[in-house]
């Protein structure tokens, strides 16, 4: 049953990561570098802004309906009480970015792009409470469809008017009839009011609050770890070099999403077996290599395919993108091998721990950026990143293995995972060698 459920999430979220992969690059086919940039960097600041706007309820309302589905309608209410001033602040927040980042002739791309990822979470949060309703199909089938609304509308807007307003157009309202597909089935499926709904209101929204702030932490981490190197970038070098390196790191974080959904598959399978000693050995093995085998696919696929997309996809005034390809297939891979180690700490309910050491290096990779970045430019970024996913990773390798978690765990597997971890970051490091002239006499 887990597995099932967590099979039917993996594939949801692939049609989103397909949709949006694909819509990104059409989009940077048929707009110049500084206006793609200009798009990407929106997408990254309302992304984080986000994390005001749903403030974690989205993932509180489906465990809370799984534990009382008889509450559902009273809890929704409770939370779209709570979405007032949330969303009020999220506001806020856009006018503020606005005025000190963006230019006044970027405002119709801005408002939206924020207007687009509102709506997202609105409709995000719908789905999670029909999940919670244990209608985890209909979701899926929801998100799959309305992904898939959203890269045509998206597609067709940037082919026929080449014109980012008429692309933020078309996200805002695909994104609107999302929320509507998802409230509306929701709704339908809503248990009658229960008796608790004459219960004083307040103190239960309070409580709603306090509960959310612990997840909405996590998200907002998570976000900043995958935000921050755009962001850094348009600080240190300009809207062209946004542009040219937010079409490469969207396919990464393509990537990214499909790690987050592995781990609602063998979370669960882990986290299920800690008792059963070489059961849980014999399925972290199995995690294992299959992170392993993921990042060296996805640095392969980067390296020989990432030339055909600036070829046949994303058009000529991306050709700088070539250099990039080996660099962005290394981060990848660093991702994935680091992130088997994260979803072991996960499953253990050791989160505190990671939490603990990307505060330490996300503040490193934005420090270290303002000394690097203005020398090496987008290669600097790309490395720093890659870096930063390296100590990560060992870093989690090292607590894992301090904790007992990779006790009983087959020797090959665990080999096989260093050994492209140590191969890959020598190779990174002797590219930089190579780059900066090799031995001096």
């Amino acid at each position: 049953m887990i597995l099932r459920l967590g099979l039917v999430s993996l594939a949801s979220t692939a049609s989103r990561v397909v949709a949006g992969a694909g819509a990104t690059i059409v989009l940077a086919r048929v707009l110049p570098p500084e206006t793609f940039g200009t798009l990407c960097l929106s997408i990254s600041w309302a992304l984080l802004a986000g994390v005001i706007a749903d403030f974690g309820l989205g993932h509180c309302v489906w465990n809370d309906i799984i534990v009382q589905p008889a509450d559902a309608r009273s809890l929704l209410r409770r939370h779209l009480r709570l979405k007032v001033p949330l969303g009020l602040t999220y506001m806020a927040v856009a006018a503020v970015l606005f005025t000190v980042i963006f230019k006044p002739e970027d405002l119709a791309i801005f408002a939206g792009v924020f207007a687009a990822i509102y709506l997202t979470l609105t409709g995000d949060y719908y789905c999670f409470a029909l999940r919670g309703l244990s209608h985890v199909e209909k979701e899926a089938r929801i998100s799959a469809v309305m992904s898939s609304v959203y890269a045509v509308a998206v597609v067709t807007a940037g082919f026929v008017t080449h014109d980012a307003v008429a692309v933020v157009t078309a996200m805002v309202l695909a994104r609107l009839a999302y929320v509507i597909v998802a409230g509306w089935n929701l709704f339908r499926v809503l248990p009658p009011a229960s008796p608790t709904l004459g219960e004083p209101w307040k103190p239960l929204m309070a409580a709603d609050f306090r509960r959310a702030g612990p997840v909405a932490s996590d998200y907002a981490l998570a976000l900043i770890a995958a935000q921050i190197d755009l962001i850094l970038v348009d600080i240190l070098l300009d809207r062209f070099s946004v542009g040219i390196y937010g079409a490469g790191t969207r396919l990464v974080q393509a990537s990214a999403m499909l790690t987050a959904t592995l781990t609602s598959v063998f979370l669960p399978l882990i986290a299920t077996s800690r008792n059963i000693p070489h059961v849980q050995a014999h399925r972290t093995g199995q995690l294992l290599i299959g992170f392993t085998t993921l990042g060296l696919a996805g640095l392969v696929g980067f390296i020989f395919f990432g030339p055909l997309f600036v070829r046949y996809l994303f058009g000529p005034h991306y050709q700088e993108l070539n250099a990039y390809w080996w660099l962005f297939g290394s981060l990848v891979c660093v991702q994935f091998l680091g992130g088997a180690f994260g979803i072991l700490l996960n499953s253990h309910g050791r989160q505190r721990n990671r939490a603990w050491v990307q505060a330490w290096v996300l503040p490193a990779i934005a420090i270290l950026a303002f000394w690097i970045v203005p020398h090496l430019g987008i290669t600097g970024m790309i490395l720093l990143m890659f870096a930063g996913n390296a100590v990560l990773g060992t870093a989690y390798y090292v607590i894992c293995l301090r904790l007992g978690l990779l006790r009983g765990v087959s020797k090959i597997s665990l080999a096989m995972l260093l050994g492209a971890f140590t191969l890959l970051c020598l190779c990174v490091a002797l590219s930089i060698f190579v780059m900066n002239g090799g031995p001096t006499s």
